[in-house]
């Protein structure tokens, strides 16, 4: 595990979250094989496609620099597994990476979505050079649109999205400005 990956380790008010491991490997593949968490993402895996994308999730916290991150969200109360989100496509020529999140249905409509994608937006400005995340999910998933705007992305009309179909939704959150940073740009100028 590189040392980007390895400081992956936080809280929440409600979720612990960590670096996807050998041990959140059902998680993971429940979520990617789950046809109706899957449908407004792609085709659902079946169960050795979850496997290999799984081991390849997990090794790219190995790579340096890294290209994707992966995380595990836990409850904090009752240590269950919540859910996985990603850091993926992390482009330090741009300073860009894209954000994603997969819930187990019991997480959904309790604010675990926002409190998850604000939690890991928060990671990748403090760990990662890079000036901005964003997302995409399909239109026709509310709930998702409803958490992005939720977590302080704003949607795009249109956009670079990378080939994303004509459904597909794009949600940007630039880095937010420290009142440090801002003082120093001015001084020097």
């Amino acid at each position: 595990m590189n040392a980007v990956a390895a400081s992956a380790a936080f809280e929440t008010e409600r979720l612990r979250v960590r670096s996807l491991c050998a041990a959140d490997e059902a998680l993971y593949c429940s979520l990617y094989t789950d046809a109706r968490l899957m449908r407004h993402i792609g085709p659902p895996l079946d169960a050795p496609q979850a496997r290999r994308s799984f081991r390849a999730a997990v090794s790219a916290a190995a790579r340096q620099p890294p290209r994707h991150v992966y995380f595990s969200l836990y409850d904090r109360q009752h240590d269950h597994a919540l859910g996985v989100c990603a850091v993926r496509d992390i482009d330090l020529e741009h300073k860009r990476a894209e954000i994603g999140l997969m819930l187990r249905r019991e997480a959904h409509a309790s604010g675990i979505a926002r409190e998850g994608l604000q939690a890991v937006m928060a990671w990748s400005f403090r760990e990662l050079p890079i000036d901005q995340l964003y997302g995409q999910t399909d239109s026709a998933n509310l709930a998702a649109c409803r958490a992005a705007r939720r977590a302080g992305f704003s949607a795009q009309a249109g956009g670079d999205t990378g080939g994303a179909a004509a459904s597909s939704c794009m949600f940007l959150f630039n880095r937010p400005v420290s009142r440090n940073r801002s003082s120093t740009s001015q001084s020097k100028e």
